[in-house]
């Protein structure tokens, strides 16, 4: 694969932000992968300020979700961009928001686990990783879900099956773990601000550099879920960049 080579800028940010308002969100919004679709005015404002590690690059985005962040590198001048996300019917979607794009060809999509063995085939196949990993804003609902889908089947008098769908498949650690491996130059990742100096002691431990390079005070996670009661709510989120990832090699 070829390396990454500046070129220039192919999409003002005002049109980045036009594009990424037409992209469609979750049909349904599985709780216990915290589905929230990252704001196109934000993941346009971050996109132009890393163009420069993304235009003319080979992109990953773990946990694509319904393409926004896919889409946004695309946009800004990735030579390619693979999305990956374990929700097929989010990757369905996906498929069709790069299809309105024009972007087929350009941005591919694959429905896996990004803890699935099958990953260490993408090691340091991309030059950038760019996500938006759980925040690990749900704990505890994980639980209470199971219980009342455990209390609604006994009241029936019918066997309670607890479905996969109901339980977080991988935290943030273990996508930060994974695009470290598979990311040649550089991995940039959103996080709770309140989490970063836990992520930075964890990527010491890794040999891998962490700077904040962006805080998004107020970031607003809009309501998706039929259990909030708020329209939306604000959380405090940094954009770290992880870099020197040579010493990564495995999940």
């Amino acid at each position: 694969m070829m390396a990454c080579g500046r070129k220039q800028s192919k999409i003002s940010r005002k049109h980045l932000e036009i594009e990424l308002y037409k992209i469609r969100n979750f049909a349904k919004p599985v709780i216990g992968w915290e589905q929230y679709m990252t704001p196109p005015g934000l993941a346009a404002e971050i996109l132009v300020q890393i163009e420069h590690d993304i235009d003319g690059c080979i992109v990953a985005d773990l946990g694509c979700g319904t393409g926004m962040l896919s889409i946004g590198c695309a946009l800004v001048g990735a030579d390619f961009v693979l999305g990956l996300e374990i929700d097929s019917e989010a990757t369905l979607v996906a498929a069709d928001n790069v299809a309105n794009s024009n972007l087929q060809g350009k941005v591919d999509l694959v429905t896996c686990d990004i803890k699935s063995a099958g990953m260490g085939a993408l090691c340091k196949r991309f030059d950038t990783v760019f996500m938006n990993p759980p925040f690990g804003t749900k704990t505890g609902v994980k639980d209470i879900r199971i219980r009342r889908h455990r209390q609604k089947h006994k009241q029936k008098g019918t066997a309670a099956v607890v479905y996969s769908s109901d339980v977080c498949q991988a935290t943030d650690i273990d996508f930060l773990k994974v695009s470290c491996m598979i990311a040649r130059k550089c991995v940039y990742s959103l996080h709770k601000s309140e989490t970063i100096r836990y992520i930075e002691t964890i990527c010491k431990e890794w040999g891998v550099k962490a700077e904040t390079v962006g805080n998004i005070p107020q970031y607003n996670l809009t309501a998706s879920y039929k259990h909030e009661s708020k329209q939306s709510k604000n959380i405090d989120v940094s954009l770290l960049r992880l870099s020197d990832l040579g010493q990564i090699k495995e999940i």
